[in-house]
């Protein structure tokens, strides 16, 4: 979804003091391509100075003169007012007491959100909580009354079953070495691989089993990669960047598992495609008349030019 950039944009009173460098960053915070519905994206330095022309530390710079408007969670920077100032969301609800399809939108792109940048928004748009995922809760949070059940029951011999301890097994009847651990449930292994992504932040979020690649990571092995027997390589960042980006769009399909081997294979196949040098074919042959026309011209005996036409002279006779 496009951002809205108002008058007020120009207009700005916080912007009034600021230079022409923060006014520059924060339109670019708003319009960079990385970014998504909620505000939020990942900040890459080599696509900003691509793209603005400017320092990375211009970035910083902005974030800390406006700091009322950032938050930040590893690589993931969030731009706070961006929902209500860009796309003019002010409520929620839709047509027949229905929900605002502008804020079912939202939804996906706040999955994507590392947890400290969810609340953030939660915090600032409570209003939406009604269309935004809730995190599960435990069975006794869920009801309440239920935090104390198992806890200072008593066995009927009188003793607390806290301080009993549990019978040893002998080595007889011992299970097997190994048996039943390192087996997880379909449920609790969704769930460990959701906290992985959460806790990598940058590193990127999963789509399908794949895991999506941060910017710095596609233009490293671009730079790095080299095919000495096509003599192709590196790959130019502009071709990296229009890769993950096309990529990353619902066109493209699932994420490719081993990215590397996708971007290397198209890449070679658009420059076999757009490959404009040739090896260079042999000069056309000069015939008799034209040697024997040069000769002439040259009517010292000892010049150097003399002897490479006679030697073409020669190949003519032979």
């Amino acid at each position: 979804m496009d951002a809205k950039i108002s008058a007020d944009t120009w207009s700005d009173p916080e912007l009034e003091t600021g230079l022409q460098e923060v006014l520059l960053t924060l339109l670019w915070v708003k319009t960079n391509r990385e970014r998504n519905d909620c505000g939020a994206y990942r900040f890459s330095a080599s696509r900003f100075t691509l793209e603005t022309k400017l320092d990375p530390a211009w970035h910083e710079k902005t974030m800390a003169f406006l700091p009322d408007r950032f938050a930040k969670a590893g690589h993931w920077v969030l731009y706070i007012p961006f929902i209500r100032e860009c796309l003019q969301l002010g409520t929620v609800e839709g047509k027949n007491g229905g929900i605002n399809l502008g804020a079912k939108a939202l939804t996906k792109p706040f999955k994507a959100l590392p947890k400290p940048l969810q609340d953030v928004l939660l915090g600032t748009y409570p209003e939406l909580s009604v269309v935004w995922p809730k995190p599960l809760l435990s069975p006794c949070e869920a009801l309440p009354g239920l935090e104390g059940l198992g806890k200072g029951l008593v066995s009927p011999s009188g003793t607390d079953t806290q301080s009993v301890a549990p019978p040893k097994r002998s080595e007889k009847t011992a299970a097997p070495e190994g048996l039943g651990k390192g087996l997880v449930s379909p449920r609790e292994e969704k769930s460990r691989a959701a906290k992985r992504r959460e806790e990598e932040g940058m590193q990127g979020e999963g789509t399908g089993d794949a895991l999506i690649p941060s910017e710095e990571d596609v233009l490293t092995f671009g730079r790095q990669f080299q095919d000495l027997a096509r003599g192709l390589g590196p790959i130019p960042e502009s071709y990296s960047f229009k890769w993950l980006a096309w990529r990353m769009s619902e066109k493209a399909g699932p994420f490719p598992r081993d990215w590397k081997k996708d971007l290397r294979m198209r890449f070679l196949a658009d420059a076999e495609d757009k490959k404009t040098v040739r090896p260079q074919t042999e000069a056309p042959r000069a015939s008799r008349k034209d040697i024997e026309a040069e000769l002439q011209k040259l009517t010292d005996p000892s010049d150097p030019r003399r002897g490479p036409l006679l030697a073409k002279l020669n190949q003519h006779a032979a």
